[in-house]
């Protein structure tokens, strides 16, 4: 798959996740720098190289490094890829602050280290169709959108306390907001850049000190409206969006993997993509692939790390402008 060695930083879920995809698109040479010894849930020992001292990680040199930590520790390994030229794949959100990501911007582009964000779900062909629907202007001028993401976050890992989580932790990154960041890395991709956001986000449930609510207006450049709601609280799992354009609207609902489409032209509703029992692991199937591509210089990053930051940006914005009370501006 890639020639040379992938190393893989931390071994919670999406590190054991990126293991095993690895594995079974045949990646040869993997290395875990992960700091326990306890043994993984889903992954044989043997089946990788273990790593525990950060120096000799990066001192063999690997070509391509997914960062795959709480998103408070991303920043330093991101570094450490960056000065050995490596292509890395960074789980998302980047970081939980914008310090000292110009810096590394800047340096990535001086060691020519290609960055790709982890939104896995711009592989989703649901989305992706979406996309294609709006650029072609079947909806004719979208005029706003309406996001919804939702999940019980003490059932999303039953074997373990998720008070301990880093999703549920502020000195780790968490909160709903950044780690559930998705959706707002959608309606940029859907309407472009954001210029002003508005939000309020709570804690309402959950024995936590982050929030675990969040509801925010973007206003995009282009002039469409995206309203983004995002929960840990409600207890089935939610993920659904409308599009409303000039000559009609587009809707996609996660649970049943269906995007309908109604056109002023046709004055009813069609299917724009149904799919049969897809198989979410096949957007991060998709996004090694793509990472295997960019290593190779034969791609460029579906999402870079200036898009990254202005997601984050965004995202920022949305905790300032809870507690500031008005709507923040936003600056990347």
């Amino acid at each position: 798959m890639i020639e040379g060695e992938v190393l893989v930083v931390g071994l919670g879920s999406i590190g054991e996740r990126h293991v095993r995809n690895l594995l079974r698109l045949g990646q040869q040479e993997i290395s875990v720098l992960r700091r326990s010894q306890a043994p993984p849930r889903t992954l044989k020992g043997d089946e990788y190289r273990t790593l525990t001292e950060i120096d000799l990680a990066f001192e063999r040199q690997p070509v391509a490094v997914i960062i795959a930590t709480p998103t408070a520790l991303h920043g330093p390994f991101l570094q450490r890829a960056i000065e050995i030229g490596a292509s890395v794949l960074v789980e998302v959100p980047l970081a939980h602050s914008l310090q000292g990501l110009e810096t590394i911007e800047k340096r990535a582009r001086e060691t020519g280290s290609a960055i790709l964000m982890g939104h896995n779900l711009r592989f989703h062909p649901g989305l992706r169709a979406i996309r294609e629907s709006v650029l072609r202007g079947d909806i004719g001028e979208p005029l706003f959108s309406r996001a919804r993401f939702g999940e019980y976050l003490p059932d999303c890992h039953p074997w373990e306390d998720y008070r301990g989580r880093y999703e549920a932790r502020s000195d780790l990154g968490g909160g709903v907001v950044l780690t559930s960041i998705h959706e707002i890395d959608n309606a940029f991709w859907l309407f472009g850049p954001v210029k002003g956001v508005t939000s309020v986000v709570r804690s309402r449930a959950l024995d936590v000190n982050v929030e675990d609510v969040a509801m925010m207006v973007l206003e995009h450049e282009s002039g469409v409206l995206s309203e983004v709601t995002l929960d840990f609280v409600q207890r089935i799992y939610r993920r659904n969006l409308e599009i409303v354009g000039s000559e009609g609207t587009i809707e996609w609902e996660w649970l049943g993997d269906r995007v309908k489409i109604f056109t002023s032209n046709d004055n009813s509703w069609t299917d724009l993509v149904v799919l049969d029992d897809y198989d979410i692991n096949d957007t991060y199937m998709d996004e090694l692939r793509h990472l295997a591509r960019v290593t190779e210089s034969l791609e460029k990053p579906l999402i870079d790390l200036t898009a990254g930051l202005h997601v984050l940006g965004v995202g920022l914005a949305a905790l300032r402008s809870s507690v500031e009370e008005c709507r923040i501006d936003v600056t990347q």
